[in-house]
């Protein structure tokens, strides 16, 4: 079951301050997770997800804002039909597969979430009140 908290992984902060993610221009990808996954801040790569991935998808449209938000357009996954029931997501640098992607920000709490993919077209709209998906030395968005 997962937990409905949204939140920074424990290594994302330094993977930031060392410099290894680009915030725009690395290939940043937004997983979808059954409600078999487990948040662990500890968790640092996507082997530690173990089989819950129902589907991953680019981050279109990668921004940064004055305050230190990182910010994108709504994230669309196409074709859905997996059947395993979505409960969270989590966002990741992508590093050649989903195992070995650096993970940066977990999300339990999202709107429309849980759901079962049956087909079609589900999209994550970024939250336009907080004004992006995470915040460095700020709360992710609600």
């Amino acid at each position: 079951m997962s937990t409905d908290i949204n939140t920074l992984y424990n290594s994302a902060g330094r993977r930031f301050l060392r410099q290894e993610v680009d915030w725009e221009s690395d290939d940043i990808r937004l997983f979808l997770m059954t409600s078999d996954y487990i948040f662990d801040g500890a968790h640092t790569i996507g082997n530690d997800l173990g089989p819950n991935i129902v589907a991953n998808e680019i981050i279109p449209s990668r921004t940064t804002t004055a305050d230190s938000k990182a910010d994108a357009f709504p994230i669309e996954f196409a074709g859905l039909t997996s059947g395993r029931g979505v409960e969270s997501a989590v966002v990741a640098v992508w590093q050649g597969s989903e195992a070995t992607s650096w993970l940066l920000a977990y999300y339990g709490d999202v709107d429309g979430f849980p759901f079962t993919p049956i087909g079609g077209v589900y999209t994550m709209i970024v939250d336009e009140i907080f004004g992006g998906l995470f915040q460095l030395g700020g709360p992710p968005c609600p």
